[in-house]
């Protein structure tokens, strides 16, 4: 049969009919399983966002570190170190008592941060409410003016414009912070005008504020259970007395090996014998008032040595039943000493031996006070307290060659700073 054929046989014969489809309603899934009689599957609640944290009153110091850690992450994009994260927190506590004191309460307010550009404002805008501030005059009096602070949306919003404001905005600031020197810490951010407190010089409202910080770190360690890493008097001796020690030791030791009371113990000068040795009542104490010579292998064998210690601590509390703000707070601090441990071992070598050495005997000095801070909150540590902070390697010594070039050499830059000081005077 044809093409054409067997077309004109199919035409012959009518298309079936359509078959009809039943409609959809609009609502998918409930409608169609109604339709098949099927049972709709339950529905399954979104969880309910995470509440950001918070604190409850200027009392609440361990809300306040929980709103602070968070803040400082989503600024600095790292954990702080102990000292970073007590600073910060003495001078959220200064500044407002966490947004919780006086005109503060309810504005999340954590740093007095004022509305740029707002003093002597009789009204704020969104954003702000109106209070006082004061400025200090020459006399030491204060002159008082009206300025916008502030406001934002909760606690962690106020809080990462503190951390923003100490950090980001203020360079030496944030230097200082690692410190944990409460004079430093307080001198740069005057310097940077975060403040401008009250006093005649700048020299007295920095330690004005300098003392108020070390107070409020003090609250601070003492609600948290924590040693106490920020206050005053952590660096040492201005640069003029820094420079003047060098000769006053060089003198000192003139002194010890040409007076004539001195104990049997210590040998004086003669052909063939070194010029000065060390008495022995002071090799017995530990006194270091010779230039010691350490090795780079020394100084990593120290820094294992305390970081054995770190971890036995850190065994210790993790495995006991103390308050869990206790335990973040030493896990910043555990973090902050395993950076510096890596760090240490990878570079130490002969140049900075001696530098890694003291840094590590304040990691020690710091370990020693977490320990007497976990046996007060009732925890029981094992094994051996750790080492006393010192040099670490009672073997290195230094030849008698060697001591007398270095105090020659420390003598003669002593004076340089010395003449050049008292020329600046």
């Amino acid at each position: 049969m044809s093409h054409e054929s067997l077309a004109k046989y199919l035409g012959a014969f009518p298309p079936p009919p359509a078959l009809a489809t039943p409609p959809l309603a609009p609502h998918a899934l409930a409608s169609l399983a109604s339709y098949f009689g099927a049972d709709a599957p339950p529905a399954v609640p979104a969880p309910p966002p995470e509440s950001p944290p918070m604190v409850q009153s200027s009392a609440d110091h361990a809300g306040a570190r929980r709103v602070l850690t968070e803040a400082w992450r989503r600024i600095v994009k790292r954990d702080p170190t102990a000292a970073e994260i007590q600073a910060v927190q003495a001078i959220a506590l200064h500044e407002t008592g966490y947004g919780q004191l006086g005109p503060f309460s309810g504005s999340h307010n954590w740093g007095g941060v004022q509305v740029p550009g707002s003093q002597g404002a009789t009204e704020c805008g969104p954003g702000g409410f109106l209070w006082h501030d004061t400025t200090p005059r020459p006399d030491g009096s204060d002159e008082r003016y009206s300025v916008c602070f502030r406001t934002y949306a909760d606690d962690v919003a106020g809080a990462s414009d503190v951390v923003r404001n100490l950090t980001a905005t203020r360079p030496k600031t944030f230097a200082a912070l690692a410190t944990g020197d409460a004079d430093r810490i307080a001198g740069a951010m005057y310097i940077e005008h975060y403040y401008e407190e009250h006093g005649k010089t700048p020299a007295e409202r920095i330690a004005r504020y300098a003392q108020a910080l070390s107070r409020r770190a003090a609250d601070v360690a003492h609600a948290l259970h924590e040693p106490l890493v920020v206050r005053r008097g952590v660096s040492h001796g201005e640069p003029l007395l820094a420079a003047a020690l060098p000769l006053a030791a060089l003198f000192a030791m003139l002194a010890l090996a040409h007076s004539g009371d001195e104990p049997e113990e210590r040998s004086y000068h003669a052909p063939g014998t070194p010029l000065f040795t060390i008495p022995s009542a002071q090799a017995e104490t530990g006194v270091d008032i010779f230039p010691t010579f350490v090795t780079g292998e020394d100084a990593k064998r120290y820094v294992n040595e305390t970081d054995a210690a770190y971890q036995r601590l850190d065994q210790d509390i993790r495995g006991a039943a103390v308050p869990d703000d206790f335990k973040s707070s030493w896990g910043l601090h555990f973090d902050a000493w395993k950076k510096f441990r890596d760090d240490a071992l990878k570079n130490a070598g002969f140049f900075n031996a001696k530098a890694v050495m003291e840094q590590t005997d304040r990691w020690a000095k710091q370990l020693a006070d977490w320990r007497e801070s976990f046996t007060k909150t009732g925890g029981k540590p094992v094994g051996p307290a750790p080492p006393v902070p010192g040099q670490g390697v009672a073997s290195a010594t230094a030849s008698a060659g060697w001591i007398q070039v270095a105090l020659l050499i420390a003598s003669l830059f002593g004076l340089g700073y010395l003449v050049r000081g008292f020329r600046g005077a």
